[in-house]
């Protein structure tokens, strides 16, 4: 694959990804893990979450993995990103001087994918971003015809039940014959 450079501009800071698919590049001023969060933009979508930062083990939520580490101080490398859930949109950052620069990564596979880098000043610490898959609402299920055949059906076995076990009237004291014993219905 061709080498993909970004250069920012009025700034020393240059970025090369020499392997893996870039699907795109941005610069930033500033400190990635403290400027992406829910309603940063980036590539034009906001809702990134950071899974993996290079220099600190508990940073994430480890839905995304650095699998070999970008090493801080130098000014290249290699590094592999493993991708188990098979997330669509990925995003890794290298932070280098004032500023960062990322990349959106373009089919990331689950068993991960290997990308080199360079950078003109010494890495700082890379980060792995990713935004969760929108949640497709699924459509009511619709109750057939025959679920409610089944329901009334269901009802009138309650009913006969019910109705042999108890009399369906009876005849009050006050209404019954005073010349012969009690009579029930049946």
């Amino acid at each position: 694959m061709a080498e993909t450079n970004v250069e920012r501009l009025g700034s020393d800071t240059t970025i090369a990804f020499g392997t893996g698919p870039v699907r795109d590049f941005a610069c930033f001023e500033g400190n990635d893990t403290n400027s992406i969060g829910a309603g940063f933009v980036l590539f034009g979508q906001t809702g990134w979450l950071l899974a993996d930062k290079s220099d600190d083990a508990v940073s994430g939520d480890g839905k995304l993995r650095f699998e070999m580490l970008p090493r801080g101080g130098r000014t290249s490398g290699t590094f592999s990103i493993a991708n188990p859930l098979g997330l669509p949109e990925v995003a890794v950052t290298l932070k280098a001087g004032a500023g960062f620069a990322a990349a959106l990564l373009d089919g990331l596979q689950a068993d991960g994918r290997s990308f080199s880098w360079t950078l003109r000043r010494d890495l700082s610490h890379a980060s792995i971003y990713y935004r969760p898959q929108a949640q497709v609402p699924l459509p009511p299920v619709p109750l057939p015809a025959g679920g409610v055949l089944l329901l009334s059906g269901l009802v009138g076995i309650l009913a006969l039940r019910f109705a042999r076990s108890a009399p369906l009237f009876q005849v009050r004291e006050s209404e019954r014959a005073t010349d012969g014993p009690p009579v029930a219905c049946p």
